[in-house]
């Protein structure tokens, strides 16, 4: 997919860091009840938060309090008889999709691991643990992820429930580039959703003939005081020269691009359903990147200008990365709907910014040969 590799890149140089989010049981929790609200979040890299006052802002009435680690049971997977105590496979039990791998490990002696899946959904679900505090509580996830013949959606994610166990957003990590990657480092970090009293950790591997392994999986969370409605403009406000304030100006694109994901995939076959889908897309490509808080936050992070310079044009071009596939997506998705009037006038915009893309009528859903995929059972 258009600027996954980019992303990656990024991800690892900058250290901030599918289609199907259908509910299945949360363990503990019981059925939550369907696919759920169209989420927040998306296809990001994350930051992690803590330790430090915020950078520029030592004399700030709201200084950065420390990350510490969130409970997460079993997160290496090291634990079990038959199974891995604390997840759940997708297939709620072991078999050839699902499995817990003692063979290839990025620590430790276990591993969780997802194959066979190109025409169907697989992930691993963590128990569910509380959402706790007031103001920000900034939530990162972190996993080490390997794959073997990737040609799918392989990803972290938070999934925010309600008082019900019922699924109310997600936030998404990027994906992994198709094709063999070592051992590589998944982070989002991302803001509760008003309503979330409960979290759950999914490792994905949707659509994928390859195979893929999660393990070292890590949560921690950040705790930032506020007097106002907690969301990420607020905290572009509130925090403007921590390190998390470019995450909050990435997280706005993100959280529209996971709203338009999942109204995709809940209509993938209604074109009003796809219109819909675009006109999200469209929205999360106009969320302008706050040029004031990059340079502030990249200029307390390095005192050197050449690698003060690097640092921001990587982290700029992070951004318009996200906002090129939130595009090229809106492209995709009005085509589907039968707009193709709207997928031209995405796709000059994209060639304006100087983006990668193929001709309108070459963007369908499926294989490197522009295939469609078959029907995705429920």
């Amino acid at each position: 997919m258009l600027y996954r590799l980019v992303t990656t890149i990024l991800l690892l140089t900058l250290l901030f860091s599918s289609l199907s989010l259908h509910a299945q049981g949360i363990p503990g929790e019981g059925d939550n009840g369907g696919g759920g609200t169209p989420g927040t979040g998306g296809g990001n890299t994350g930051t992690g938060g803590g330790g430090n006052i915020n950078p520029g802002q030592e004399d700030s009435v709201n200084p950065t309090p420390a990350a510490f680690a969130v409970n997460l049971l079993n997160a290496s997977f090291e634990t079990g008889t038959d199974a891995p105590d604390n997840w759940m496979p997708f297939t709620h039990i072991l078999d050839e999709t699902h499995t817990w791998d003692s063979g290839t490990v990025s620590s430790g002696a276990r591993s969780i691991s997802v194959r066979y899946t190109r025409y169907f959904y697989g992930r691993w679900t963590s128990d569910a643990v509380a959402v706790e505090g007031d103001g920000f509580q900034w939530y990162t996830l972190t996993g080490q992820v390997k794959t073997l013949g990737n040609n799918g959606e392989v990803y972290l994610l938070v999934a925010w429930l309600n008082q019900d166990g019922d699924i109310l957003s997600t936030s998404d990590s990027s994906m992994l580039p198709e094709g063999d990657n070592d051992w590589s480092t998944l982070t989002v970090s991302a803001l509760q959703p008003d309503g979330a009293v409960k979290l759950s950790v999914w490792c994905i591997s949707n659509h994928n003939a390859g195979q893929t392994w999660f393990d070292d999986v890590e949560l921690t969370r950040t705790a930032f005081t506020t007097d106002n409605t907690v969301s990420y403009a607020q905290f572009l406000i509130d925090y403007p020269s921590h390190l998390l304030a470019i995450e909050a100006n990435v997280m706005q694109v993100q959280e529209l691009a996971t709203k338009a994901k999942w109204t995709k995939e809940d209509d993938f076959y209604n074109s009003d359903g796809q219109l819909r889908a675009s006109k999200f897309y469209a929205q999360a490509a106009g969320i302008k990147r706050n040029d004031t808080v990059f340079s502030s936050v990249i200029s307390a992070l390095h005192e050197d200008s050449e690698k003060r310079a690097k640092a921001l044009a990587e982290a700029k071009a992070r951004f318009d990365g996200l906002i090129d596939d939130a595009l090229w997506s809106a492209v995709r998705t009005s085509e589907a709907g039968g707009d193709t009037d709207k997928a031209q006038e995405y796709l000059s915009i994209l060639e304006e910014r100087g983006a990668d893309v193929g001709p309108v009528g070459t963007t369908g859903v499926g294989d490197e040969s522009g295939n469609e995929s078959p029907p995705i059972p429920e």
